[in-house]
């Protein structure tokens, strides 16, 4: 349908500066319209394909301020609403009411639903990130040197978090049973690993560990690059990894800068209540025999 231009005129000199015209295709039935503000092509609008513009319906040059709706068409996650010169399957979608998206290459990046945020999945929590990921899929890093500098804080709305408040859930896989949590305990927070019986097989006593406990030996320590801080204690792990590996995660073999060694010292706990009960009860065959 041709463009009114007359019309077009009435409006534009009500709202444009000094120094515009308007670039007609030719003819009264105008199809296409350029127009120039001081000499510079600034609005065109027309059918696409047409040699005065580019492939859209509508070009502008500059900003644009809006008093009242702007209205797009939903678009697709391959051919966003919203986008950018150069980079088309980039931008901003909707995909459904109450759902925006934003589509990176032409596939789906991120989605804010009703629900929340989600990132490369459809969420269902408040924040909700999905990835088939070889690294980490979340690193936090903060920047500042201040010794008052924090990395992440979690928090419930009430005074004395108990043991139904999680504040960290660990699962092997997303709908497997919970293998560890963070939770509270009334007045701070207990560090669980699961430990139901009804989870176990082939539960038996624990043999001797007497010499298993002789072989450990305890240190105290000063961390490179932080010699100037109170000396840590524990164990060394290549030592402990000897005596058994179940104690240590990580290999002597990989760079400790990237992955270091690093000790479960709740592995050591009932390893050493064991060798605790085998003394006490060496101790009151003992007093027996006084």
């Amino acid at each position: 349908m041709p463009l009114d231009q007359n019309k077009i005129l009435r409006h534009m000199k009500e709202y444009m500066a000094t120094g515009y015209h308007v670039l007609p295709n030719g003819d009264s039935d105008v199809d296409v319209i350029v127009v120039e503000v001081d000499g510079t092509p600034t609005i065109s609008w027309g059918e696409a394909g047409d040699n005065w513009k580019s492939a859209h319906g509508f070009d502008i040059t500059g900003s644009i301020k809006v008093s009242g709706d702007f209205i797009a068409s939903e678009g697709a996650e391959g051919t966003p609403s919203f986008t950018f010169t150069g980079f088309t399957d980039d931008g901003m979608w909707h995909p459904a009411d109450c759902v925006l998206a934003w589509s990176l290459n032409g596939g789906e990046g991120m989605r804010l639903t009703g629900t929340g945020l989600g990132i490369g999945v459809t969420p269902t929590r408040k924040l909700h990130v999905q990835a088939a990921a070889s690294f980490n899929i979340e690193y936090l890093y903060n920047t500042s040197t201040s010794s008052a500098a924090d990395v992440s804080v979690m928090a419930v709305g009430i005074n004395g978090a108990d043991t139904g408040n999680i504040f960290i859930q660990f699962k092997d896989n997303a709908s497997a049973t919970q293998i560890g949590s963070i939770r509270g305990n009334g007045t701070g927070v207990n560090y669980n690993i699961t430990s139901d019986e009804r989870l176990k097989d082939n539960i038996e006593n624990m043999p001797s560990m007497l010499e298993t406990i002789r072989a450990m030996r305890p240190i105290h320590f000063q961390r490179k690059g932080n010699e100037h801080t109170a000396p840590g204690f524990g164990f060394s792990a290549q030592e402990l990894y000897q005596i058994n590996p179940m104690f240590v995660a990580g290999s002597p073999d990989d760079d400790p800068e990237v992955n270091p060694m690093g000790i479960d010292y709740g592995r050591l706990t009932p390893i050493l209540v064991r060798g605790i009960q085998e003394l006490t009860v060496r101790v009151e065959q003992l007093e027996i025999r006084r």
